[in-house]
């Protein structure tokens, strides 16, 4: 049994994805979420979702998927665990995807899932939960853990950053 971090980012649109599919796409996740899509629509959805999770990223169009890349490299090598990283939504890696990863590699996985998300806002709270929940029961990972950050480490965070600066 290996020990594997997931670090979880947001996620974004890519900055030269067009503007048009973007508004489009927002206009239809609406109506998903409420559960007011006919057939065609939740087709249009699927397949403008795939277009924006598989963008081509760059370092230009999407700084945030590289940061989070960068990142999960610094750790891995300074833990020396095996570290993977994934976007809650709008960017490929989701998730699911790198659980899946892991979970292929070993079946005994104990995963840490750590938000880089450092508010507690609806995602924080209630959307990676469920989506721990769903992936715990679809892969029988029974060591799924996730971990959003403690109030206090975040104000550490802070208050160490902004004495460097004070300097």
């Amino acid at each position: 049994m290996g020990r594997y971090i997931v670090l979880l980012g947001h996620g974004a649109f890519p900055s030269d994805f067009p503007k048009n599919k973007i508004s489009k796409y927002l206009g239809l996740r609406q109506k998903f979420m409420k559960k007011e899509l006919n057939n065609k629509e939740k087709n249009d959805f699927k397949k403008l979702e795939n277009e924006i999770l598989k963008f081509k990223r760059t370092k230009k169009n999407d700084p945030h998927f590289y940061f989070h890349k960068k990142l999960t490299r610094v750790i891995e090598k300074e833990l020396k665990i095996k570290c993977f990283f994934a976007f809650n939504e709008f960017c490929a890696p989701l998730l699911e995807d790198s659980i899946k990863k892991i979970y292929e590699r070993d079946k005994n996985a104990e995963i840490l899932i750590i938000p880089t998300m450092f508010t507690g806002g609806i995602h924080i709270q209630r959307d990676i939960p469920q989506k721990v929940r769903e992936i715990k029961k679809k892969y029988k990972v029974a060591k799924i853990n996730y971990f959003p950050f403690k109030e206090e480490f975040i104000s550490d965070f802070f208050i160490k950053h902004i004495k460097s600066l004070l300097k």
